[in-house]
C-alpha cells in the first residue's frame, strides 16, 4: 500500500488515522483505521469493479442473513493516486481462527454456517436448488481456462511437474464428461476460513468479503473450506447434501478439483500484472497442492 493511496484514503473519508494493514490478497489489500473502519483496496480495475457492485450484494443480502455481514457500505470512486477506487464498512465483531482451531471447533459452528447456506439459497429464490444444465460446465471451464498456463509456467517447472500437470488436467477432465446437472444457489465463492470471523466461544459471528458472490455451483464455497484439509470437508458434507442433494462421492470429488484450481487463481492474476512475489507465492502453493504433488 502506498502512502499516497492511505492519504487519498484518509482525505476522501471521514476514517481516522493511523491505517492498520490487515491482509494483503492477490487483488485486494485490506486496512483497518484507528476508529474500526474497515477500507478495501483493489489492487487492479477488475477487482474494483467486483468491490462496486459488492456494495449492491450486501444491501440485499444485510436483510435476509441470520449472520452479521459488513454494511452498511460505502463505495469511493477513483481518484488521483486511488486509482481504482475502494469500500469502506463498519468493521465486524469476531476473530478470524487459524486452520486449526477452525477444523477442531467443526462441531460448534457448523450449525451457523448450514444456516448461511440455507439464507443464501432462500434469496436466490427461483434458482435456488434448481437442477439447471450441463453439470460438467463449470468445471469443464474451469479447467480450460486453467490448463492456459501451462505456456507460461513451463519454464518454471521441471520435466516431472509438467508431466504430472498434463496428466492431472487430463485425467479430470474425463471425469467431469460424465456430471449430467448442477444444483445451482447463490454461492459467496470465497469462504475459506479465513473469511470467517468467530466468537470466543467458536460460534460463527461474520461473514466476510462478497466481492465474488454470484449464481453458481453451491459446492464452490466447500472448495474453501478446503483449504482447512479434507477431514473438516468430509464433516461439513452430510450437512450440505441435505440441501443440495448429488452423491457425496461425486460430490467430494468435484469439490477437491475446485480446491485445486484455486491454487491458480494467484497465478493468472499475477502473469497479469508482472507481480513476482504474487507469481512465487502462486508456485509454492502449486508445487503443495495436488496438481503437481
Amino acid at each position: 500500500m502506498s502512502p499516497a493511496v492511505a492519504l487519498a484514503v484518509l482525505r476522501q473519508t471521514s476514517c481516522r488515522g493511523p491505517l492498520l494493514e490487515l491482509a494483503h490478497g492477490f487483488s485486494t489489500t485490506v486496512l483497518v483505521s484507528a476508529d474500526n473502519m474497515v477500507i478495501r483496496v483493489p489492487r487492479d480495475a477488475e477487482s474494483g469493479r467486483r468491490l462496486e457492485r459488492e456494495v449492491l450484494t450486501l444491501q440485499r443480502l444485510r436483510p435476509q442473513l441470520r449472520t452479521a455481514i459488513p454494511g452498511p457500505a460505502t463505495w469511493w470512486p477513483a481518484e488521483g493516486p486511488n486509482r481504482f477506487g475502494f469500500l469502506t464498512y463498519p468493521r465486524v465483531a469476531g476473530q478470524v481462527p487459524d486452520g486449526d482451531a477452525f477444523s477442531s471447533t467443526v462441531s460448534e459452528w457448523l450449525p451457523d454456517l448450514v444456516a448461511v447456506w440455507e439464507d443464501l439459497r432462500a434469496v436466490h429464490g427461483g434458482l435456488g436448488g434448481r437442477r439447471v444444465g450441463d453439470g460438467s460446465a463449470w468445471v469443464q471451464d474451469e479447467l480450460r481456462r486453467a490448463s492456459r498456463l501451462e505456456p507460461r509456467l513451463a519454464a518454471f517447472l521441471t520435466a516431472g511437474e509438467r508431466h504430472r500437470w498434463r496428466r492431472w488436467f487430463a485425467t479430470e477432465s474425463r471425469i467431469y464428461d460424465r456430471v449430467p446437472s448442477v444444483h445451482v444457489s447463490l454461492a459467496h465463492k470465497d469462504l475459506w476460513w479465513g473469511n470467517l470471523l468467530f466468537t470466543e466461544a467458536h460460534r460463527l459471528s461474520g461473514v466476510l468479503d462478497w466481492e465474488w458472490a454470484g449464481p453458481d455451483d453451491p459446492a464452490v464455497d466447500l472448495a474453501g473450506l478446503r483449504e482447512a484439509g479434507p477431514d473438516l470437508v468430509d464433516a461439513v458434507i452430510p450437512a450440505f447434501v441435505e440441501l443440495y442433494p448429488e452423491p457425496i462421492s461425486r460430490l467430494r470429488r468435484k469439490v477437491d478439483v475446485m480446491w485445486a484450481l484455486r491454487a491458480l487463481q494467484g497465478l493468472e492474476w499475477a502473469f497479469r500484472h508482472g507481480d513476482t512475489p504474487e507469481w512465487e507465492e502462486g508456485l509454492g502453493k502449486l508445487r503443495a497442492g495436488p496438481i503437481l504433488a
